[in-house]
C-alpha cells in the first residue's frame, strides 16, 4: 500500500532542522508547464512539522507527500515520516477502483468471465501496478534527499 513511514534521530534541536528545511523548501505554488523549482522540496515547514514533496519539473502524480514531525528528546531530536499520495491522487485511484472493481466483479457474478469482465479487472490491476513501484521508488529518492538535507539517515 502506498503509505510508508520511517524516522531518523538528529543531535540537532527541532529548531535548527527546522530552519535546515526551510534551507532547501520553497512554498508550494501552482506552477505551470515545465520550469523546475529553485529548492530540493516545496511545500510548508512549521515549528515541529512540515509538509513537503520532492521538487519535480512537470508532473508527477506518483510524488509522494512527506509529512514530517520533529519530536524533542533529551539530546537532540527525533524525525518521524509519513509517505503518501497525494489527496487528490488518493481520491483518483479510489474513484478508479471502485468504478473499474465494481463493473468487474458485477460482471463475473452474472456471467462467466468474458472479454469486458477481464477487461475490467484489467483496468482495475494497471493503475496499482503503476502506482505501487513508482510511488515506492520516489519515495526512496525523496527519503534519500531529505536525509542528505537534514544530515541523517533514515531507518528502512
Amino acid at each position: 500500500m502506498p503509505y510508508l513511514t520511517t524516522e531518523a534521530t538528529s543531535a540537532q534541536r527541532p529548531e535548527e532542522l527546522s530552519h535546515r528545511l526551510r534551507e532547501v523548501t520553497e512554498p508550494l505554488k501552482f506552477w505551470y508547464g515545465f520550469k523546475m523549482p529553485q529548492k530540493n522540496f516545496v511545500g510548508r515547514i512549521g515549528h515541529d512539522s512540515f509538509r513537503i514533496m520532492k521538487a519535480i519539473g512537470g508532473r508527477d502524480s506518483f510524488n509522494p507527500v512527506l509529512h514530517g514531525h520533529f519530536l524533542a528528546l533529551e539530546h537532540g531530536t527525533r524525525i518521524r515520516i509519513t509517505m503518501t499520495f497525494h489527496p487528490l491522487t488518493w481520491l483518483f485511484m479510489i474513484a478508479w477502483t471502485g468504478a473499474t472493481g465494481y463493473g468487474a466483479f458485477r460482471g463475473l457474478f452474472r456471467a462467466p468471465l468474458t472479454g469486458v469482465n477481464l477487461g475490467a479487472l484489467f483496468m482495475l490491476s494497471v493503475l496499482w501496478a503503476m502506482a505501487i513501484p513508482f510511488f515506492v521508488s520516489d519515495a526512496r529518492e525523496a527519503r534519500r534527499l531529505l536525509g542528505v538535507c537534514l544530515g541523517v539517515t533514515f531507518g528502512a
